[in-house]
């Protein structure tokens, strides 16, 4: 089951998946927005392997540089491993993730920091 072997797969897998090809192109990506609501992350540009971001997104050192991507992918990182310079990554790359962002690190200085970053967003949120 593809699921139950990616239990045995390292970060360093992701890490070294998830730069540029030989052309400068992203080698990594989202075959359509269902796909990317769903969680389904394809590592190539044939869009033949996929893998599911709460499984990729487990390890730090692979959520960050997704965070910095979009975010909005904090929804599918595991909360165990979410620091609050994660929220920030994932905040300076999209302020809506603001909402989805642990409860615990909702802290005044968060808040100034998305505040900074998209002064209109609280009055979605309250509105």
């Amino acid at each position: 089951d593809h699921e139950a072997c990616l239990n045995f797969v390292k970060s360093e897998y992701f890490k070294e998946s998830t730069g540029k090809d030989r052309y400068g192109n992203w080698a990594y990506g989202f075959n359509t927005q269902e796909d990317e609501k769903n969680g389904r992350f394809y590592l190539d540009q044939k869009y033949t392997e996929t893998y599911s971001l709460p499984n990729m997104m487990r390890w730090a050192d692979v959520a960050t540089p997704f965070l910095a991507l979009n975010g909005y992918y904090i929804v599918f990182a595991d909360e165990r491993i979410v620091t609050e310079e994660m929220c920030r990554v994932a905040i300076s790359s999209n302020p809506h993730s603001f909402e989805h962002i642990p409860e615990i690190f909702k802290t005044k200085e968060m808040c100034l920091f998305a505040f900074e970053k998209e002064p209109f967003l609280f009055q979605k949120l309250s509105g």
